[in-house]
């Protein structure tokens, strides 16, 4: 209710994150604002029937706070409000039952264009309510709104005749909205990557490990009161300078976790520090001397239940205790994390290796299997080995680790990627991710996926870019889930929200040629053409193609932006058309999706429906995008309807 009183009588102005803060909550009050901001505006929203990509009431102005759009009209027919006795209806505290509401209303035709109307409408962000019909209400309303103790000075709002808007939307939020919604708060904490002070560069993969293992081990203590940010996210801030408020504020968070990690021969030492962000107040710290590998998780879950005592959290009822472990599958799997979350080919190779090795050396150690299968499923959706290959094998490691440990979110993740990707499975598949997410729903890879399945397989776009926000606001800094979250928003058609994530992108990777490029066909669909130039510009400079980048400035300045862009894309398209014929005579393994999106985007008809057709028989990840727009230029062909027929059945 605050919140939406403060928005409207700004009156189109910005109002930051701080000032709604200071306003509301005041300077020394101890919950997460930075989460009650967010659920209040969420609710504001679903009150108004407001769209936050398209808002008709209240903008977001990312990074900076929050604006009242809606248009505010004054009204000179406002009257006095009576002083005489309260009525005796509404909810006993001056508070007009939703009835008054109701009965009272009645559409002014306003000669201005605006609407004024006693009776609310959600749907309309040019419906008011006019003080005129009924000043008791108006009246009852402020002074509910005072009665709470916030200075929302009524006078102002009465003074000449408040726009029968604002009353409108009081009315209507408080009839609609929760009590108290900002007190409906969800703490937010993120770990930092542990300092390695083993001197040892080689010893990185242990302080990245613990700072793993905590955040795996905090996501256990109660999800539906604490968010834990994800580690992509929490890595970037590795050998940064920025202090925790600063921190904090750019992820979310109202606590950080701070640590560091000394090996000394088989003497490990660890360190750990809760922290609150706003005004940088040590919670909570200690020591913990560590003799074995396969003691850190014992160290991790005494970390886990430090740090809900300290922000007086329940902890869930069935926490999983730390199986013992031998030491040196231990280490192995730590290994291979440290190289997981990388998601290169090479990189993923290692992490394969060394999960397998670390299940070999300890067969009852469910986390390497369960992450042995995720690296399959990874190495075939980046392309890297064949289905065959990789789907008996996924199968087999992620089957181990369900029967070792059924509770392992990662394991439940792998095995719907099995389901979703390779068997067309698409009941198990659902079944698997809602299964990892109640495990464990900070889990931003698992909503990643779901976001996926919404996307291409039920053709859900705007509930995959809703789905794959929750998993940003996990990995609010992850080059990887920025970009993502752009092609959601590209594909729901929501080009100028897209244009601005993937900026966002860029500013966590300011070299990305593809990203670059994305932003150069993006403006040039807008006309923006100078900025189209630009950013195209900046990707073929990052490719190191001198000489494309000369003949599409010669191209662009006889043809426009949109003929030499086309031309230079197809140039380079032929080039890697080149490059794979030439690993595919070398003996690689070269997925057919390479060559059925090149050929589809290239408009070569049978050659792309020839390769979708070798896609389709190996069951390759990209069947289950045919609605991308990379095939538009084959979409009408029988062959093509007949994959998408048999993807919606796979028993066709």
């Amino acid at each position: 209710m605050e919140l939406l009183i403060l928005l409207v009588t700004k009156q189109g102005e910005l109002v930051s994150r701080e000032q709604i803060i200071e306003t509301i909550w005041g300077q020394d009050v101890f919950i997460e604002t930075e989460h009650g901001i967010n659920t209040a505006v969420r609710k504001i929203r679903q009150t108004l029937g407001d769209d936050p990509e398209r808002p008709r009431f209240v903008q977001t102005v990312f990074g900076k706070g929050y604006r009242f759009v809606a248009a505010v009209s004054f009204s000179t027919a406002c009257t006095s409000s009576p002083t005489g006795a309260q009525s005796k209806s509404g909810d006993g505290n001056g508070l007009p039952s939703s009835e008054e509401i109701a009965n009272h209303g009645e559409l002014i035709p306003n000669p201005s264009g605006v609407t004024t109307a006693s009776k609310v409408s959600s749907n309309r962000s040019d419906a008011v309510f006019s003080p005129a019909t009924n000043p008791e209400l108006g009246r009852r309303l402020l002074k509910s709104a005072e009665a709470r103790g916030k200075p929302w000075y009524p006078s102002a709002l009465f003074a000449g005749g408040m726009a029968a808007t604002v009353i409108a939307l009081l009315v209507l939020a408080f009839v609609r909205l929760p009590r108290a919604p900002l007190l409906n708060h969800r703490l937010t904490i993120a770990v930092l990557p542990f300092a390695n002070l083993s001197g040892d560069p080689a010893e990185e993969y242990l302080s990245d490990g613990m700072t793993e293992e905590v955040i795996t081990a905090l996501g256990q203590i109660n999800p539906e009161r604490l968010g834990v940010i994800a580690r992509t996210s929490a890595m970037h801030y590795k050998h940064s300078d920025s202090d925790v408020r600063q921190i904090g504020h750019e992820l979310g968070a109202g606590y950080v976790l701070e640590g560091s990690v000394r090996r000394s021969g088989d003497h490990i030492r660890v360190t750990a520090q809760l922290v609150e962000t706003r005004d940088q107040t040590n919670l909570w710290s200690q020591d913990y001397e560590v003799l074995e590998f396969n003691e850190i998780p014992g160290v991790r879950t005494q970390i886990r239940d430090a740090v809900a005592r300290a922000l007086r959290l329940k902890t869930e009822a069935k926490l999983s205790s730390p199986a013992s472990v031998q030491p040196e599958a231990y280490q192995l799997y730590l290994k291979g994390r440290y190289f997981l979350d990388r998601r290169d080919p090479e990189s993923l190779q290692k992490a394969l290796e060394y999960f397998e090795q670390s299940a070999a050396r300890d067969g009852n150690f469910a986390r390497a299997w369960a992450s042995a299968a995720l690296s399959y499923d990874l190495l075939e959706y980046v392309r890297a080995i064949s289905p065959r290959d990789s789907y008996p094998r996924a199968l087999s490691a992620a089957t181990r680790a369900v029967q070792i440990d059924s509770e392992s979110a990662e394991a439940h993740t792998a095995l719907a990627y099995i389901h979703e990707h390779y068997e067309w499975n698409w009941t198990e598949a659902d079944r698997e991710l809602t299964r990892a997410l109640t495990l464990d729903p900070n889990y931003e890879l698992a909503r990643q996926w779901y976001s996926y399945g919404l996307l291409h397989r039920r053709g859900d776009a705007q509930g995959a870019v809703e789905e794959m926000r929750r998993a940003l606001a996990l990995d609010p800094v992850s080059f990887r889930a920025n970009v993502t979250m752009a092609e959601r928003l590209e594909r729901a058609g929501r080009h100028d929200e897209a244009i601005r994530q993937y900026v966002i992108a860029l500013e966590l990777s300011p070299d990305d040629a593809g990203v670059h490029s994305r932003l150069g066909e993006l403006y040039g669909k807008k006309g923006d053409v100078v900025l189209a130039v630009t950013e195209y510009h900046r990707c073929l400079q990052l490719s190191g193609k001198q000489e494309l980048e000369r003949r599409f400035n010669d191209l662009n300045a006889r043809a426009g932006f949109t003929a030499a862009f086309s031309a230079i894309e197809a140039e380079k398209l032929r080039a890697s058309l080149d490059a794979l014929e030439a690993r595919a005579a070398r003996g690689e393994y070269v997925s057919p999706s390479d060559f059925a999106s090149i050929y589809a985007i290239l408009g070569d008809r049978k050659q792309a429906l020839d390769w979708l057709q070798r896609a389709y028989d190996e069951h390759a990840s990209i069947m289950l995008e045919l609605d991308s727009p990379i095939f538009d230029k084959i979409r009408d062909a029988p062959e093509f309807k007949q994959f998408v027929r048999r993807l919606k059945d796979p028993h066709v």
